[in-house]
């Protein structure tokens, strides 16, 4: 084999393992970025998820606390209107109404 044969051969052997880096380097990519998109789209969907649940959940507390709230508020205002009522007669339980006492006299 000559010396320009050999040049020639180790040219073609550097062409063709440069050229088979290059697929290899291609097909890496290729399975990097489905493997990165595969991630991505599962970390979305369990991120989706989670902010779903915590979103339910403070729902679900600010429900019990309304409903608390508004539970305390219709308990204070049931008691306020009790006393409210409570001025307008101001007679004991014992004591008649004049309407009362002149259906008893006849009058």
């Amino acid at each position: 084999m000559t010396e320009a044969h050999q040049v020639e051969m180790r040219g073609i052997y550097t062409q063709v393992s440069e050229q088979a880096a290059e697929q290899y380097r291609n097909r890496l990519e290729n399975v990097s970025n489905q493997w990165m998109l595969a991630t991505v789209a599962s970390l979305d969907h369990q991120s989706r998820d989670l902010a779903s649940g915590i979103a339910a959940n403070a729902e679900e507390r600010l429900r019990e606390a309304c409903t608390q709230v508004f539970a305390g508020i219709g308990d204070t205002l049931r008691d306020r209107l009790k006393e409210i009522a409570a001025g307008f007669n101001p007679q004991p339980p014992g004591d008649q109404s004049p309407l009362a006492k002149s259906a008893k006299s006849g009058s």
